[in-house]
């Protein structure tokens, strides 16, 4: 292969791998400098219902975008999707600078992790429960992302006889969840949450 050729090879990898290194940057803005106070993380199918929350709080202040859960499934690597939830978590937190996560969605539509804390036998209380803390414990006091599975054995946030993770369980970010399994439950619990803000706010004025 002559030296005009091997060129060619190597700008065609070079034009590539940034598609396939960062996707995340090409489907949610690539080079975006805004920053934003709250993420969404909702199936796609929720997002027209959700689009009067998002007005509601940027018109109080608060920076908000929706961020559909398919496009972190394909923009982020992971073991499973809970963990490139998390990632884009970590992404969001790094670029962003968010403080808020609200999740929308059951386990069947935002999957949720569990978390193992086997203490006194599973004859007594069950061998397992599910955190959403999971998603808001994103860094460890160094600063290093965690996984809360430290031993590598795919059980998450293990604290038992048989085995213990490093865990940090501070969380770096609030983290909410409205466990809406339809259009209709987000639509119904948008307008109360608008209602109650809306209602708050004008009786903090009146005062």
């Amino acid at each position: 292969m002559n030296a005009w050729r091997v060129t060619m090879v190597l700008f065609a990898i070079a034009m590539v791998l940034p598609t396939l290194s960062y996707p995340i940057m090409n489907s949610l803005g690539k080079g975006e400098s805004k920053l934003y106070d709250m993420v969404i993380i909702a199936p796609r199918k929720f997002s027209e219902a959700l689009k009067p929350l998002v007005r509601h709080k940027n018109s109080i202040g608060i920076r908000t975008r929706i961020v559909p859960v398919e496009t972190i499934y394909k923009s982020f690597e992971g073991r499973d999707r809970q963990e490139k939830i998390k990632m884009f978590i970590k992404f969001a937190l790094e670029n962003w600078h968010i403080k808020f996560v609200l999740l929308v969605g059951g386990a069947k539509e935002i999957p949720v992790r569990y978390v193992w804390n086997e203490d006194y036998g599973r004859f007594i209380f069950p061998d397992k429960f599910y955190s959403d803390l999971y998603y808001a414990d994103v860094f460890d006091k160094g600063g290093n992302f965690v996984s809360w599975d430290s031993n590598n054995n795919s059980k998450f946030g293990e604290w038992w006889c048989k085995g213990k993770d490093i865990l940090d369980l501070y969380p770096d970010i609030y983290i909410g969840r409205l466990p809406c399994r339809n259009v209709f439950e987000v639509k119904v619990v948008v307008n109360k949450i608008i209602r109650y803000e809306s209602e708050a706010s004008s009786k903090k004025t009146l005062v």
